[in-house]
């Protein structure tokens, strides 16, 4: 059976339902955010956040540190994950930010 719709009405009905979708429609989570809380066992939101400054000289003595770790393991205990990126924004990256859920 057709009936006569407005081409407005249409519209109108078109765009209601692409909201409603878009509304609906499952957040895509970052790769981060689904190890962090299998890791966790709970939303990594709902973690306080802690942090420690760490001056820029003493930043080799940290990598030093994680090497010899990592060289007491064989094979690793976990796998270590991260983003990428260069010095220049590496101090612009945050745990929360990579964990965050995604926003349209």
């Amino acid at each position: 059976m057709v009936s006569n719709v407005e081409p407005e009405e249409l519209a109108a009905a078109i765009k209601h339902l692409s909201e409603r979708a878009e509304q609906h429609a499952p957040q895509p989570q970052s790769p981060v955010r689904i190890r962090l809380r299998e890791h966790f066992g709970c939303d990594p939101a709902e973690l306080p956040v802690v942090s420690w400054p760490l001056e820029a000289w003493d930043r080799p003595n940290l990598q030093v540190a994680i090497d010899a770790w990592l060289a007491g393991t064989s094979p690793p205990r976990s796998p270590m994950t991260g983003p990428c990126a260069s010095p220049r924004t590496i101090c612009t990256r945050r745990l929360p930010s990579c964990a965050a859920v995604a926003t349209s």
